[in-house]
């Protein structure tokens, strides 16, 4: 009498140890497809998302990749960022240089589409392209200057100062790090009082209306993209951002127009350094660099990338993303420091020629 064999769905029912270790190893594509197996995998696979806090991230250098033409679309470039997702954003921030969001991705030369005899040259818009690749619904920000930094899956930094380049920065849901974001176009009133530390991009109107001392970094931009808007052709003209958490900690320097050699900027950037301590890994700590279009490589004797790669010695773990604006806002933050400052302490956060950099741990 033969012996019968046991059910492979059964042994993992069964002991659900097994199955833990095994669903350890999927990524998120692979999680949403077996979960509909049954309702006892959908639920335990439900709890291992909400897990999976890390965020993502991607850089693309289009302008190099034109050179290349090893695609049917340029929009494929970014597959790949998505293509295996540890976890499931529900937020991001895009970043996409002016020469790239005006004219668009195009359709490759050996696309099947182009080869047709009424083929027309067809330009996909950017931060769509982007925003159809995320689960929904993931709330999509995009920030259009003319360059942008951003850090690749190796955490190698480039600086784009011109040219067609994207990258963005995306969250799962995280109860230890919360985020809201406005738009403006008229004067209104925000209500921040469950903020205890924040990282936001405010004008200074704003900004006089607090209490406690906050970190305040952004700048001006050529335009702004938000996928929560129902009107797409009502462009608003402020975007700000609310970082807030328990455990939040944000420290935020300016490096001057005054600073304007590579040395004077390791300087500046060794001593921001000794303020944050030990930074924790990629999966809790993001930086931020938004920089005047006039300090890029003409700014340090035709070098390239020379902050970025400042911040990347010195903060090997954390990935960094900005952009270059026609204006900085931003003011030296220390940690701990919540004290009310007076209206003669408050910081001037309208900078030049400047760069502000900003790195937040959870």
């Amino acid at each position: 009498m033969s012996k019968m064999q046991p059910d492979p769905g059964q042994i993992l029912t069964s002991f659900p140890e097994v199955m833990h270790k095994i669903l350890s190893y999927l990524n998120m594509k692979q999680l949403n497809t077996i979960s509909r197996v049954c309702k006892f995998w959908c639920e335990e696979i439900g709890r291992l998302k909400k897990k999976r806090c890390s965020p993502l991230w991607f850089y693309v250098n289009v302008e190099n990749a034109r050179e290349c033409m090893q695609y049917d679309c340029e929009s494929d470039l970014l597959d790949s960022a998505f293509a295996k997702p540890w976890s499931e954003p529900s937020y991001g921030i895009v970043f996409c240089t002016n020469d790239l969001h005006k004219v668009g991705f195009e359709i490759g030369k050996d696309s099947p589409v182009r080869k047709a005899k009424r083929y027309k040259k067809e330009m996909l818009p950017v931060i769509p392209e982007v925003t159809k690749r995320l689960p929904h619904p993931c709330t999509v920000l995009g920030i259009v200057s003319s360059g942008v930094i951003g850090t690749d899956s190796r955490l190698v930094c480039e600086e784009m100062e011109e040219g067609s380049a994207i990258c963005g920065w995306f969250l799962p849901s995280n109860p230890s790090l919360r985020h809201y974001h406005f738009t403006l176009s008229e004067k209104q009133c925000i209500s921040v009082d469950e903020m205890s530390k924040a990282e936001l991009l405010l004008p200074m109107s704003l900004y006089r209306q607090y209490d406690k001392r906050i970190a305040i970094a952004g700048g001006f931009v050529d335009s702004i993209e938000d996928s929560t808007l129902a009107d797409a052709d009502s462009e608003p003209s402020f975007l700000g951002i609310a970082f807030c958490g328990d455990n939040i900690q944000v420290v935020e320097t300016v490096i001057g127009y005054h600073i304007s050699t590579e040395k004077e900027a390791r300087q500046e950037m060794e001593k921001f350094k000794s303020i944050c301590g030990d930074c924790p890994s990629s999966a809790r700590s993001v930086g931020f660099q938004f920089s005047c279009v006039a300090r890029g490589s003409q700014f340090y004797a035709g070098n390239e990338n020379v902050e970025s790669q400042i911040f990347r010695s010195l903060f090997p773990q954390t990935p960094l993303f900005g952009f270059f604006g026609n204006g900085e806002i931003g003011h030296k933050y220390p940690p701990g420091d919540q004290s009310p400052p007076s209206k003669s302490e408050r910081p001037s956060i309208f900078h030049g020629y400047s760069s502000v950099f900003v790195v937040m741990s959870w």
